[in-house]
């Protein structure tokens, strides 16, 4: 689990899941020791601090940010709450896009695909992840955005055939505003794509696909701001 989960939370439990039987209970960073270890796993546990600190970074700035757009700043907002509480906790493993995805799990409803029970559900980064943001920040940062509209229609119990087209209209919403403030930034082929389908962002969805999300209450002093 990334170290933006706050020890006094209480662990998350992937018993009965999917993602339990793959991978087994998770491994908290705080529980990696810090010292009498090897090189090896001092290395590691660095790494994954880093890979740790970087996603919160991007979540920051999203929930920070004068210019993204009150759609993004709210999104940040709640995936501060989400990852902060461990109720989508961050996680570090083999992904199969090859970078930051959103990992969910529930009963589904078949006749509406959507998600009628939550088991459970992570924000899941490959170790390679630090790499793809030094080669491009804005590409990952745009998939914090896309993985973070998954979560948020986890948390609102919303998760269907709608939910791949709120995550790239977020994200292409994102994209338009930094396009204008990164002097000389060119999108790549994906970027384009979804700008182009999405060229007002999540205002380009279809009637009634865009929703508010439910309330929360982040009950951590301090982490409200």
């Amino acid at each position: 689990m990334l170290p933006q989960d706050l020890p006094r939370q209480p662990r998350v439990s992937t018993e009965g899941t999917i993602f339990g039987k793959i991978f087994g209970q998770p491994l908290y960073v705080e529980d990696l020791p810090a010292t009498d270890t090897t090189p090896t796993m001092a290395q590691v546990r660095q790494k994954y601090i880093v890979i740790g600190n970087t996603f919160t970074q991007y979540v920051d700035i999203m929930r920070r940010s004068n210019f993204l757009g009150k759609r993004i700043t709210d999104l940040g907002k709640l995936i501060w709450y989400l990852v902060g509480n461990r109720i989508v906790p961050g996680t570090i493993g083999p992904t199969i896009t090859g970078t930051i995805s959103f990992v969910g799990e529930g009963t589904c409803d078949p006749t509406s695909g959507e998600v009628k029970q939550n088991k459970f559900a992570s924000f899941m980064m490959p170790d390679t992840w630090l790499a793809q943001v030094l080669e491009n920040p804005i590409m990952q940062f745009g998939g914090v955005v896309c993985t973070g509209s998954q979560a948020r229609d986890y948390f609102n119990n919303r998760l269907g055939p709608d939910t791949l087209k709120r995550s790239f209209a977020l994200e292409a919403e994102a994209l338009f505003a930094i396009q204008k403030v990164e002097v000389g930034w060119q999108p790549n082929k994906y970027q384009t794509e979804i700008m182009k389908k999405y060229p007002k962002g999540t205002l380009s969805l279809p009637p009634g696909l865009w929703y508010e999300s439910k309330p929360w209450t982040d009950p951590r002093p301090g982490e409200t701001l």
